[in-house]
């Protein structure tokens, strides 16, 4: 960053985050040269309200900046010491400032939870070390098309162990005769596979359930899923309390069974 906020550092910042993808977290952090002090009443959710100093010429721009990008300043958010805001001590000492910032687009504001500096770091500068702690949790997107299909083993038939056992043996047989490249046999293979359990090997249910529940307890919440889906508020009580009852059942049985396990365990 250069070491003023100037007009030129502005419209380069903006070009460069104009550039950048919408949905990506946008932080630009360094030395503006600017004090944009606290938060006042026109200046939304930019500034916080524990911004050091009176606004100056540089710190105006830093503002319409940071507005006109949606951007918060962030170190002005977060009540510290007074010795944890200041970002730059003059030589010889008399003289502090916040004049660095971190910002980052608003959308993103609420991963940032603390922003404080480090006055006892060294840096070889008369800067203070500013840092920042971020916490989010990234959602992982599939493309489309990338849907992935979970079999139900327990549900292989003997005609697929066939069929498989046949194809295979045409693979093989083919392979020893054209001397096939690798990779075309692995995508042979693969192809094999997935065509072949298509036919025969069912999916998994979607769903979540939990693996001690009995086929009991399973099909009272089917039935009271039911009795929710035509209103039968009367019918939802009376299954919902069979469901909770049984519940406590089979994990009360699992967690017995774990135990003689692990006791049979002990023993060996």
């Amino acid at each position: 960053m250069h070491p003023a906020f100037s007009s030129v550092t502005h419209i380069q910042t903006t070009s460069t985050i104009d550039r950048t993808p919408k949905g990506d977290v946008t932080m630009v952090i360094g030395d503006f040269n600017a004090k944009v002090g606290h938060h006042k009443g026109g200046d939304g959710d930019t500034i916080g309200r524990h911004g050091l100093g009176k606004q100056n010429e540089a710190g105006e721009r830093l503002v319409e900046f940071c507005e006109g990008n949606n951007m918060g300043i962030m170190n002005t958010w977060f009540e510290q010491p007074k010795r944890r805001l200041y970002t730059w001590t003059s030589p010889d000492g008399k003289h502090r400032n916040q004049i660095d910032y971190i910002l980052i687009n608003k959308r993103w504001k609420s991963t940032i939870r603390d922003v404080r500096t480090k006055p006892g770091a060294d840096c070889g500068t008369d800067h203070e070390l500013l840092v920042a702690i971020l916490k989010m949790k990234l959602k992982k997107l599939r493309k489309k098309g990338d849907r992935i299909n979970v079999y139900d083993c327990k549900g292989i038939t003997p005609e697929y162990r066939v069929e498989i056992k046949n194809r295979f043996e045409i693979l093989e047989r083919d392979e020893m005769e054209e001397d096939e490249d690798a990779n075309e046999l692995w995508e042979r293979t693969k192809r094999t596979i997935l065509e072949t359990a298509e036919k025969h090997i069912p999916k998994k249910k979607k769903g979540k359930t939990t693996p001690w529940l009995s086929k009991e307890a399973i099909s009272i919440a089917d039935e009271r899923k039911d009795a929710k889906r035509v209103g039968d508020k009367d019918k939802v009580r009376s299954l919902n309390r069979a469901f909770q009852k049984k519940a406590r059942e089979d994990k009360e049985k699992h967690l017995n069974d774990m135990c003689k396990v692990m006791e049979e365990e002990g023993k060996n």
